[in-house]
């Protein structure tokens, strides 16, 4: 038995350092080398062939490209409640239901205040006819040219299209008694010169409507402590129109001016200069002074001086 230990235990030692030498064989012999950067450019890793397919051309890779279809989730909730923005609503349908409700209500509103506007245009329309065909028993009548009645209608049928308070004006007034102008800024005019004004509110003239805010161009004429205007055309549209003051009600623009004076003063001056005799002055340049001092005078006329402009008869 003695013998036999013994050989157990050399055979154990044997197998050990065979172990050992192994081991550190593995360990010494068995590690790969580094490896080294040559030429300055990193190692580039070998692709493994995993059985990828290999395209000759963009194109057919692209073609071989299959899109991916989206996969969501399933809802936990009904779609039927699930609102706009995809939030749950479990009273969605009742709140559809008063919507719906709301939304006829509004209409037949809608729809009952359009009736009620089309109803006072009819009305309006009525006593427009209604005054129209008033006649007075002292009056004449003459033939109407159909035509200009029609051109008439259709002018005002365009009007009224972006006025709407054009039903209240009368088709057979041919040019309103009072026209109110206001001056369109501080100009200083003389005799001959253009001034600048513009309409304080709409107006017919010659059947023609104008809208407020319309330009007006009056020629001013000089005369003792009066500016007098006349209009003759606006837009285009032939009229015979005088300036009113609106403060006294007289033809023009009153002024206090001084040709009187300054022309005494210029007579003054000639007479002294023409004298030949002795008491016996020469006044044959009084209408040359008169008529050259009355070309000569500015007036400066204020910023919304307010006119009235009245037909010529």
């Amino acid at each position: 038995m003695k013998i036999q230990k013994n050989k157990i235990v050399f055979a154990l030692v044997i197998f050990c350092v065979l172990a050992f030498i192994f081991t550190y064989g593995l360990q010494a012999f068995g590690k790969k080398e580094p490896e080294s950067i040559e030429n300055s450019q990193p190692p580039v890793p070998k692709l493994e062939d995993d059985g990828q397919k290999t395209y000759s051309s963009r194109l057919e890779a692209v073609d071989e490209l299959k899109e991916k279809k989206a996969t969501n989730a399933p809802s936990i909730y009904d779609d039927h409640l699930l609102d706009s923005l995809g939030y749950y609503q479990p009273q969605l349908d009742s709140l559809n239901k008063k919507r719906m409700i709301d939304s006829v209500y509004t209409l037949g509103q809608q729809r009952y205040q359009s009736l009620q506007g089309l109803e006072q245009v009819k009305q309006q329309q009525a006593k427009s006819v209604g005054n129209n065909t008033k006649i007075d028993k002292a009056t004449t009548f003459e033939p109407v040219n159909e035509s200009k009645v029609q051109s008439k209608e259709i002018a005002l049928n365009h009007l009224s299209f972006f006025d709407d308070y054009a039903l209240d004006v009368e088709p057979t007034a041919s040019t309103d008694p009072f026209i109110y102008v206001t001056v369109d800024g501080m100009q200083t005019v003389k005799k001959g010169h253009r001034l600048r004004m513009r309409l304080l509110s709409k107006a017919m003239i010659n059947g023609v409507v104008f809208p407020k805010h319309t330009p007006i161009y009056g020629f001013v004429s000089m005369q003792p402590n009066r500016v007098q205007l006349k209009v003759s055309a606006i837009s285009h549209h032939r009229v015979k129109l005088k300036a009113f003051d609106l403060q006294d009600g007289a033809e023009g623009i009153y002024i206090k001016n001084s040709i009187r004076a300054q022309t005494r003063q210029q007579l003054a001056g000639d007479i002294v200069d023409d004298i030949s005799i002795a008491g016996v002055p020469q006044v044959q340049g009084l209408k040359s002074i008169f008529h050259r001092d009355n070309r000569n005078v500015k007036v400066t006329i204020l910023d919304q001086y307010q006119l009235i402009l009245k037909p010529e008869k």
